[in-house]
């Protein structure tokens, strides 16, 4: 640790390295009455953050950069000319262009101008969304950074959270043709994604801590590395004025509606002990949300201080009656010091924890089972051993001269988590298909995933070219690590019973222990040369992403330690997977007129995917995996007993373990190592319009093509040279070896299903190899359309419409097969059967749809499909300090796959597709109205706010989630609706 800091500091004195947005930018000319510009103009920045102060150079602009979001007044002074002020405000991700006409003054004046910030950003290249403190505070939202994703045009989440619902658990999001593992989270300008679960948050936080959030879905910088969704969480700090308060919001049953629909009426998963029936399905039993803050000045205009506690109790009731119950605590300390004129310092820690009681594991959600309250989970914080708890940030900003800036910064973040298994260490489970649950005590699993990272950006300004240079450049670094843990319970058995698709089946677990670390680096360089109305943004980025496998060792089957005995792995010596990508950005905008009111724009882009580093386990034989089997419940209870697996029916294995040889610290899963990222190509068309102050409008179109996707189909053999393998070293089953199974047929549906000749399992040991997927790719086509009015006249608000055309493509003579978006851990059940021309519910195997099924805890959907969405929201200041806001959303129905369980030999269980088409049968569309009644009480220099909130207005009971799968008794069955209509009620001392 201390050899890091020590490395850390170095570089933070020495080198302009990748930053990312968590500032806006402050850009303006000052010309004479006549037009010609003037240089060594005085100009002075104050506001609550202190007051800074540039000079004008030949061509008579001034710059401020990294600027705090929040409001400033603006000072311009030049001798014999009359001095000018300006109010202005600065927004997280965007840059202000002003300018300055001077008069001259024959005596000592000051000219106020009184003028709007300018709503268009004219250096703007791609689509983004910034929201503002008055917006996450002051409209109804689940106050929760995944909650209020679906207010950003072109993004699309996997569910609908009313009223915090949903809060605790991670949605998936997509955005213009990409997916979840490419959504990076940025905490205060560092990255801080999780890359042991690519496009996850590694923490949970207090909402009252953003200033804003700031959400990029296109057209990102050279500073951003991945096409995806990029996650600004803006934190607060402290100012020169003492300010802070604390709140209290309450959402509980008992001000809750019931919107059962009749036909889970007497569903038997609602009845009580009695024999009654409760009267609400998917419900909040009750939501807490409480906390304080305060900030100020320690020394004014020199140094701030500020922090934060905020904490949200969830507890909501499942449809089977599950209560699921969490708690996120949250921690913000923040440090600003004013070290010089030029030199900022500043030191932020933050620790968000989360315990989580009733924790679905998504098995459930995604197989159409009830999962049992002892096969959930319940989850807690883990560290790795030291003391340093949580993120770390030490930032230095330095402005060696008006046109030389340069932003560093170096952290540390020690965090992981553990999954308990609710039903305890001495009980199996089993997916019991014919009483339709997952029953037992699940697998438990612990991760600590600690990161480090140093990062900064250098911006220089110059003239050249008849025009004005911005260069841009930078360099980063950053290393992962990852010790994950899982445990079979009981006797580390489990089984599958599903006597109607024939599938009894016992699966002999070996535990999985992986240590693996990852190492990210990066460098760009680029220009935005500007001339009159015309802007350029040209350059170019390097990341070279690599991973590999440390050792470890894990203990034996607990029940057949014969058949799965205990193993040492030595790990790798070498990175197994190094990718390096080459990516060009390149963008143009014009102003079709001379106010800049009007900006066109068009921009190019390619990126490389973000390199989930545990992919590397898979060449882990002791990541975790199992042997398949026969089995016969001699007993009759529903759980495999040692005794009871049929050791001479091997049916097919999954992970990390060798079949034929057990007891070998080795694996047949093979990882190419010519593989490499994911790729996407974006070209993005736009204009915006300021149709009056504080009023604008964007219509942005956006095609992407995402191609080079992973996908792992089976070995037929041998690689021949086992330590560097290759797709063109080992031997796969190709789409034409797969030999058709038995048709079948339910509810009038009949599907077909291939498995992978059993000789050629054999031979590749039920090996798989990691690969890119030849002839695949994906197209995008989306159009948004927003508007958006900044409060002023008392009344603010934002629309958001969305178009979306997502569908995959094979290319002509290429067979198609399932592979892309599958799970590359472990293709085993319920999973697409990469390299198997089986259609499945997602993949088609046609020009159809990009269906993607959500990952992590929660509800389970496809949340690529829906073709529109709109959101709205508004606010309204009404006479006697009261507030008025109301927010809509609506979307397409999610799309309803439905499918038939068939085994597929060595390829296990697969859900294949009964319909044509994945998006054959649609849920019915989403609409949600949520409203809000506020009233100011002034106390003296403080406030105190009382709040009402009302969600899902018209009580809509929503069918969001149903059992998908034909061939069983329990087809058709509601597995989720939206949460009924309920009020929130708050009080907010603000000072």
């Amino acid at each position: 640790m201390k050899r890091f800091l020590y490395m850390a500091l170095g570089l933070l004195l020495a080198a302009p390295v990748l930053a990312q947005i968590s500032s806006g930018n402050l850009f303006g000319t000052i010309t004479d009455e006549q037009g010609a510009v003037l240089t060594g103009v005085t100009v002075t920045l104050s506001g609550d953050f202190g007051t800074k102060t540039t000079t004008t150079g030949s061509n008579g602009e001034f710059r401020f950069l990294n600027l705090d979001t929040g409001a400033y007044k603006l000072t311009v002074g030049l001798t014999g000319f009359a001095k000018s002020t300006r109010s202005v405000r600065v927004t997280t991700g965007e840059n202000v262009n002003l300018t300055f006409t001077l008069k001259v003054a024959t005596v000592e004046e000051t000219v106020q101008v009184v003028a709007d910030t300018p709503l268009v950003d004219v250096k703007k290249r791609g689509t983004s969304t910034t929201l503002i403190s008055d917006e996450l505070e002051k409209t109804p939202n689940a106050r929760d950074p995944w909650g209020i994703l679906k207010n950003v045009p072109g993004v699309v989440v996997d569910r609908v959270n009313i009223a915090g619902n949903s809060n605790g658990q991670q949605a998936d999001a997509g955005s213009h043709g990409s997916v979840g593992s490419d959504k990076m989270w940025n905490l205060d300008g560092v990255v801080i994604t999780d890359m042991s679960a690519a496009g996850a948050s590694p923490s949970y936080f207090d909402f009252d801590a953003f200033q804003e959030i700031a959400i990029t879905t296109g057209g990102a910088d050279l500073n951003v590395q991945t096409g995806g969704i990029g996650i600004n969480l803006v934190t607060k700090r402290g100012t020169n004025k003492f300010h802070g308060g604390g709140r209290f919001l309450f959402a509980g049953n008992s001000l809750q509606s019931s919107n059962l629909p009749s036909s889970l009426a007497t569903d038997p998963r609602l009845k009580n002990a009695d024999g009654t029936f409760r009267d609400n399905a998917d419900h909040i039993d009750s939501i807490k949300d409480f906390g304080a803050d305060l900030g100020g000045p320690i020394i004014p205009d020199k140094l701030w201080f500020y922090g934060t506690w905020g904490r949200q109790q969830v507890n909501v009731i499942g449809l089977n009656g599950n209560p699921d119950q969490t708690r996120l605590t949250s921690y913000n300390g923040k440090l600003n010091w004013q070290a010089t004129s030029n030199t900022m310092v500043s030191a932020f820690w933050f620790n968000g924890a989360k315990e989580k009681f009733g924790r679905s594991t998504g098995i459930g959600s995604a197989t159409g089972l009830n999962e049992e309250p002892s096969s959930l989970w319940n989850q807690g914080n883990l560290y790795s051993d030291n003391p340093y708890h949580g993120f770390w940030k030490l930032q230095v900003d330095e402005t060696f001269s008006p046109n030389f800036f340069v932003s560093a910064k170096a952290a540390y973040y020690n965090t992981g988590f553990g999954l308990i298994a609710a039903g305890g260490a001495n009980q199996s489970f089993t997916y019991d298909y014919q009483g339709g649950n997952l029953i037992g005590s699940y697998a438990t699993i612990t991760q600590t995933r600690p990161q480090k990272t140093i990062n900064a950006d250098g911006n220089y300004f110059f003239k050249g070219m008849g025009g004005n240079n911005e260069l841009k450049f930078g360099f980063g670094y950053r290393q992962v690590t990852s010790t994950t843990q899982t445990h079979y319970n009981g006797n580390g058995l489990s089984g599958n019973w599903d006597p109607v698709g024939g599938n009894i089946l016992a699966k002999v677990h070996r535990d999985g222990l992986s240590n693996y670390e990852g190492r990210y680096s990066d460098f760009y360089i680029g220009d935005v040369y500007t001339k009159s109305r015309f802007s350029l943004n040209v350059g170019v980025r390097f990341d070279q992403q690599e991973a590999k496998n440390d050792g470890s060792q894990v203990p034996g089957n607990v029940g057949l330690i014969n058949v799965l005995p205990a193993l040492n792995y030595a790990g790798d010596s070498t990175y197994t997977i190094n990718w390096k990508d080459w990516s060009p950005r390149v963008g143009l905008s014009y102003a079709f007129d001379a106010q800049q009111k009007t900006v066109g724009r068009l921009s190019y882009s390619r990126y490389a995917e973000q390199l989930s580093f545990g992919n590397v386990t898979i060449e882990n034989p002791v990541s975790s995996g199992a042997l398949v089997y026969g089995w016969n419940d001699l007993n009759g209870d529903r759980y495999v007993q040692p005794n009871e697996v049929l050791l001479d029916q091997f049916q097919y294995s999954y992970g990390g373990v060798n079949p034929a040889n057990p007891s070998s610290a080795s694996t047949p899963q093979k990882v190419d190592r010519n593989y490499q990222a994911e790729h996407t190509n974006e070209i993005i068309a736009g204009i915006d319009r300021e149709l009056m102050p504080n009023f604008a409008l964007g219509v942005a179109y956006v095609y992407r093509k995402n191609s080079d996707f992973a996908y792992r189909p089976r070995l037929s053999g041998a690689c021949s040279d086992p330590t560097n393998p290759t797709i063109g070293t080992c031997p796969i089953i190709t789409a034409n070896q797969y030999v058709a199974v038995a048709p079948v047929t339910s509810h009038g549906m009949t599907v077909q299903a291939f498995a992978p000749p059993a000789a050629l399992v054999a031979a590749g040991n039920g090996g798989r190899i990691l690969t890119n997927q030849p002839g695949y790719s994906q197209n995008f086509n989306g159009v948004d359309l927003t508007l958006t009015k900044r409060l002023s006249n008392k009344w603010m608000g934002r629309v958001a419409v969305t178009y979306n055309l997502f569908k995959q493509s094979y290319d002509s003579g290429v067979t198609p097969v399932n592979g892309a978006w599958g799970p590359i851990g472990n293709s085993s059940a319920f999973t697409a059967p990469q390299g198997n021309p089986t259609p499945t519910d997602h993949n088609s195997l046609t020009n159809d749809l990009v269906a993607i099924q959500s990952a992590g805890s929660g509800p389970q959907t496809y949340y690529t499909s829906p073709t529109w969405q709109v959101y709205a929201n508004a606010l309204v200041q009404l006479p006697w300090d009261f507030e008025f806001s109301g927010a809509v959303f609506g979307r397409q129905g999610q799309i309803e796959p439905e499918y038939i369980t068939v085994r597929a030999g060595g390829d296990g269980v697969l859900h294949v597709l009964a319909t044509p088409l994945v998006d054959a049968v649609r849920y019915d569309n989403v609409w949600d109205l949520d409203l809000r009644l506020a009233k100011n009480v002034k106390l003296g220099g403080a406030a105190v706010t009382f709040s009402a909130e009302a969600f899902n207005i018209f009580n809509a009971n929503t069918v969001l989630q149903v059992n998908r799968q034909v061939n069983t008794g329990t087809f058709g069955r509601i597995n989720e609706i939206m949460s009924p209509r309920i009020v929130r009620v708050g009080a907010r001392l603000s000072f």
